[in-house]
């Protein structure tokens, strides 16, 4: 799911995407890429590569500030 006003809606995510990678280490499950966001502070940016049907793109994420 992609939550209305979020970071990754904001960058233009869409349901259905798929997270491959963020800040260039793989992810293979929901509970991996969670940590790996997790870990980062607020405010920081991230860098994820996501797969939208055949094409892969590279999207720059910054992260709410708490």
């Amino acid at each position: 799911d992609v939550h209305a006003g979020s970071p990754a809606q904001r960058v233009g995510m869409k349901p259905g995407d798929l997270i491959l990678s963020v800040n260039g280490m793989a992810t293979t499950t929901a509970a991996e890429m969670n940590q790996r966001i997790n870990s980062l502070a607020s405010g920081s940016s991230m860098r994820i590569e996501i797969k939208r049907n055949q094409t892969v793109l590279q999207l720059v994420v910054i992260l709410d500030r708490l």
